[in-house]
Parts: structure tokens; C-alpha cells; sequence
């Protein structure tokens, strides 16, 4: 660093406030993550996918900060764009009936996996989709989702957003 005339400086321990631009973006990343994961009734198992899953939707929303266009389109006009980043977003925690193709079923098996949606793949073209029966996460293009019911599914009564209701007797 000081070959190129950088300063290193670190912040003490437990003050955040003294890196307030990326304490703001990080905390707003983790109340996203949050809600949704409440809303979709998910495990907190699934908080690495929910993080994932919100910055691929806020790198796809405008911003005042480019002159309210998205990064990815800043980042397009001076990059090449990976088909990777193109997948039209879904509804985290929606069930996703993954197609099971032809040559690993038998006629009477079923034509789909019933799957929970999780996010998109970094590192090929397609949607992941976690199987929680078997513990196994497909990545695929060939998915057909319902977007308007949730895999982990919660009736509740409770005003609560998510939370369980303590009740004594």
C-alpha cells in the first residue's frame, strides 16, 4: 500500500459507525434478507440464500446514486454481460416444480420434484432450487413455479409478522 501512497487505516472494534456508508448498505442488506425469510415462513438455515437473493434485486433496481439507473446497467455500459445475471427474478421461498427429465424417471414416476426457490445460480444460467425431502439443490432453467404459494407454508393467526406468540396458561 505504500508503494502506491495508501494510508491503511482500520476501524476499532465494535464501532461501526466509523464505516457508516457500508454499516447502512450492510444492515439494509440483512432487514431485507429478514423479511423475506419471515414472509415466506423459510428456516433460518436458508439466511445465506435470502442475502444472495437481495443483492441480485437490488443490483436490478435504479439508484439515484448512477442517475436512477440500476448498477448492473452501469456496469453493462463499460462490461460485457454473463447471461448468468439475466434470469428474471421470482419470488423467494415460492414453490418451483423442477423438471425431472426423461432419462432418470420411469413412466409412472412424477414429471417434477416439488422445490422451494432459493435464488439463481453465480456460476451457470439458472434458477436453484432446493429440495428439502432429500436435502439436494438443483440448478436449472427448466422449472415451472407457482409463484403465488409459499413451499414452507404457516397458517397463523397472530399479528405477529412471523414471530410465535408466547402464551401462558
Amino acid at each position: 500500500m505504500e508503494d502506491n501512497g495508501l494510508l491503511h487505516e482500520t476501524t476499532c472494534p465494535y464501532t461501526p459507525q466509523q464505516n457508516g456508508v457500508a454499516e447502512r448498505k450492510n444492515s439494509h442488506i440483512l432487514e431485507t434478507a429478514r423479511s423475506i425469510l419471515i414472509e415466506a415462513h423459510m428456516p433460518k438455515m436458508f439466511w445465506s440464500d435470502a442475502i444472495l437473493y437481495v443483492v441480485y434485486l437490488l443490483n436490478r433496481m435504479p439508484s439515484s446514486f448512477h442517475g436512477y439507473k440500476t448498477p448492473l446497467d452501469v456496469l453493462t455500459s463499460t462490461h460485457p454481460l454473463p447471461s448468468v445475471l439475466t434470469l428474471h427474478p421470482r419470488i423467494f421461498g415460492c414453490i418451483a416444480y423442477v423438471h425431472i427429465l426423461k432419462h432418470l424417471r420411469s413412466k409412472l414416476d412424477p414429471c417434477a420434484l416439488k422445490c422451494v426457490f432459493v435464488g439463481f445460480s453465480p456460476y451457470s444460467k439458472g434458477y436453484r432450487c432446493y429440495h428439502p425431502p432429500t436435502k439436494r439443490t438443483y440448478v436449472t432453467m427448466d422449472v415451472t413455479f407457482s409463484e403465488l404459494s409459499m413451499y414452507f407454508h404457516h397458517e397463523s393467526n397472530s399479528p405477529l409478522q412471523g414471530e410465535k406468540e408466547n402464551i401462558e396458561e
